[in-house]
């Protein structure tokens, strides 16, 4: 999203560094100072975009999904800039083909358009900062025509008749001369072609960011005759549906399907949220065999945001063991939630049988490095996801990697299984080494 965002910032489209106050620096301040004005750009949104831009497949080789579209559809070539207003060429040709960068302003060999050819001198009223209600009028560079017209492109010099007409051969800007070259003075932009440029760009930006969010977002799920599951108590324990892929034109393939609800229980003020059941297979890294009995423990945390900072606690485990498949299954967990105070995350898992280093510390794979939050990973793992354990060799391999998870606030009863898998563990170590010991 925020690369397509800057396919409608010129220096981004142009190549052009922009350390110094810019284009992008101007938008924060209006956004500040001008919010309402800054959200009526925003609430007219240039629509609707021609489906060309989701639809053209490999037309380049470096860009061969369909969003790529959005961004570039390689129909500007740098000599046709009339077909760039019109809603099916990319974010980025519009920017680049009608509007200038803060050192691109008329550098026609890098960038053919804007060229002088695209615009008109014209004289624009300028309000005054220390006279409010009063303006004056300085001359711009009014874009009108090579694509989309009639806004103010770049200023014209404040010094460009005087420099005409007594130094022709140089023009002053700043603290320095600049060789006058080709009847060309040094034009710059101004909070006047900022605004002019943002009532155009801004609303591009909304479009092809919605576009690029629906096509993200563009399957239809039909789910029907969901009933509730109950146990023997009456408790609402789950609940069954029928899903059906109602996408016109396009199947659905690979992936899982996660379902979550939300209820609220007779005497309860607030929703219970809830998430279905999520599993998974462990194997043996080496033998590439399903690991029957490893013990999985699932463990939620509580994060209670106060003024000082977060607070987190484990608040609830569940536990389970692989069967002879190695698969497990994690049933969804119910607990209160409270928006903004408080958050319940996780599951955090821990996957342990004797004689394996544990996941998610001594595992082979999934590389989970990127999940890692203070130590612990989340359950990311999805339908038919697969964890590969290391088996050790040796009694010192064991030694050096015996430590198992605890889990403060939890009760022992809650992982009981996980427990006796690690006394188990320690047991095994000592056979082997007192084995060791004895010459065998």
């Amino acid at each position: 999203m925020h690369l397509m965002q800057d396919a409608s910032v010129p220096s981004h489209t142009r190549i052009d560094t922009h350390v110094l106050f810019t284009y992008e620096g101007w938008i924060e301040q209006f956004m500040n100072k001008e919010k309402t004005a800054f959200d009526a750009m925003l609430a007219s949104p240039v629509m609707p975009l021609s489906q060309s831009l989701t639809s053209r497949v490999n037309y380049n080789a470096d860009a061969t999904i369909p969003i790529a579209g959005l961004f570039d559809t390689d129909t500007y070539t740098g000599t046709n800039p009339g077909i760039t207003p019109f809603n099916s060429v990319g974010l980025a040709e519009y920017t680049n083909a009608n509007f200038f960068s803060e050192d691109t302003i008329f550098k026609t060999t890098d960038y053919p358009y804007p060229s002088r050819s695209s615009v008109a001198i014209v004289d624009f009223p300028v309000p005054v900062p220390y006279q409010p209600g009063k303006s004056v009028y300085r001359p711009y560079y009014y874009k009108s025509g090579d694509g989309d017209a009639g806004y103010p492109l770049a200023t014209v010099s404040y010094l460009v008749d005087y420099a005409h007409k007594y130094i022709p051969d140089y023009i002053y800007a700043g603290d320095y001369f600049y060789k006058f070259v080709e009847g060309k003075e040094m034009p710059a932009l101004d909070s006047t072609c900022y605004e002019a440029y943002a009532s155009r760009l801004l609303p591009r930006a909304v479009a092809y960011s919605s576009e690029l969010l629906r096509y993200f977002f563009r399957g239809d799920i039909d789910a029907v005759n969901a009933k509730e599951v109950k146990d023997a108590s009456s408790e609402i324990t789950g609940m069954t549906m029928k899903v059906k892929n109602a996408t016109a034109n396009e199947g659905m393939a690979g992936g899982g399907l996660v379902v979550s609800c939300r209820y609220k229980q007779a005497d309860a003020t607030e929703y219970t949220y809830t998430k279905s059941a999520e599993a998974a297979i462990s194997l043996d890294a080496e033998t590439k065999k399903p690991i029957e009995g490893a013990v999985v423990v699932a463990v939620w945390e509580k994060w209670s945001y106060l003024p000082l900072g977060p607070y987190v606690d484990n608040v609830d485990a569940k536990e389970t063991v692989t069967d002879k498949n190695g698969e497990f299954v994690i049933q969804e967990h119910r607990m209160l939630q409270l928006p903004v105070v408080r958050r319940i995350k996780g599951p955090l898992l821990t996957i342990f049988k004797p004689e394996y280093g544990y996941f998610p510390r001594h595992h082979v794979s999934p590389d989970i490095s990127r999940y890692t939050t203070y130590g612990y990973i989340p359950l990311f793992l999805g339908e038919g996801s697969v964890v590969e354990l290391r088996k050790w060799k040796t009694a010192g391999e064991r030694i050096q990697n015996s430590l198992i998870p605890s889990y403060s606030d939890i009760p022992d009863e809650k992982y009981k299984r996980l427990i006796e898998a690690e006394k188990e563990e320690r047991k095994q170590i000592e056979l082997q080494l007192q084995r060791y010991n004895g010459g065998e």
